[in-house]
């Protein structure tokens, strides 16, 4: 099996079993400008462990856009594990993620995307805020550079 299968296997499998565990589970959507997906990502998170000043939670993401090569994309699957602290409205968010790219036919590359974020969510209300910093470190990936990042998301639970 190869090592991107493998790798897509795991992450996939942490997405749709560790909500099993859960005491209390709240599903949210959002668009992520900049981010673990380069220039925007839409998200599907699903919190599965919450407590009145802490919620775990798992994301999986997804960004595509075209390249100036003819009938070429660039398409990232940005997926996570999600720790916040504090109670609502502010909490401070500390993530594990990575972020899988594919280029149509050519490359591809996994890294590393610890983020360190601001949520801001008023008390019974469903829209969220959160605005991070989100550095790209190389995994699997053919430099060393890390990117210094970042990201701004809007987002609704549901």
């Amino acid at each position: 099996m190869h090592q991107q299968t493998q790798i897509f296997i795991l992450s996939f499998g942490l997405f749709l079993f560790l909500p099993k565990l859960s005491y209390s589970q709240t599903n949210s959507i959002s668009l992520e400008l900049a981010g673990s997906g380069i220039f925007y990502s839409i998200n599907y998170e699903r919190s599965f462990l919450e407590r009145e000043k802490f919620t775990l939670a798992t994301r999986i993401g997804f960004t595509g856009f075209p390249i100036y090569e003819p009938r070429e994309a660039v398409f990232f699957l940005p997926l996570g594990l999600e720790a916040r602290l504090g109670p609502k409205p502010h909490q401070l968010s500390l993530g594990l993620g990575a972020s899988i790219m594919y280029i149509t036919e050519r490359v591809f590359a996994v890294r590393a995307v610890p983020s360190i974020s601001y949520r801001y969510q008023p008390i019974d209300k469903k829209m969220f805020y959160k605005i991070s910093y989100a550095p790209f470190l190389p995994v699997l990936v053919d430099t060393n550079l890390p990117y210094l990042w970042g990201g701004i998301t809007i987002g609704r639970d549901f």
